[in-house]
């Protein structure tokens, strides 16, 4: 479904307007310990030109505490966008944070990948979004 997050800025980003291209979305949370250890990673790669997107969604929390949490850290926002509700949790029926989703151009997931991940299991993402 066409779902509308919420980034950092509080201006919206819909889920559509990502078709047309692959995307890997991370379903995360701040109190997450695997969460924690991997957005770094995460962000940083987000920010890597000319491969399939990182879209860093967190669950459930309020904007403040994802801010303060970035700021801590001192990550970037750009990537981080806000599902407040948790829907991408319930659609996709994960049962464990973090989980990461590779979407295809259309929209659909092709792989799926439950807990931490490492830099080597994004960039097998990415190479399998290219193909």
């Amino acid at each position: 479904p066409d779902l509308v997050f919420q980034r950092l800025d509080g201006s919206p980003l819909r889920l559509g307007a990502l078709r047309g291209r692959p995307v890997i979305l991370n379903l995360w949370a701040t109190w997450c310990p695997p969460c924690r250890r991997e957005t770094p990673m995460l962000s940083h790669a987000a920010a890597e030109a000319g491969a399939a997107p990182i879209l860093l969604v967190n669950q459930g929390e309020e904007r403040a505490a994802v801010e303060r949490y970035l700021a801590a850290e001192q990550l970037p926002g750009q990537t981080f966008v806000l599902d407040s509700s948790g829907t991408l949790t319930s659609l996709t029926g994960s049962r464990a944070l973090p989980t990461t989703l590779l979407l295809d151009a259309e929209g659909t997931v092709q792989a799926v990948h439950l807990g931490e991940i490492s830099r080597v299991q994004i960039d097998i993402l990415r190479r399998r979004a290219q193909r």
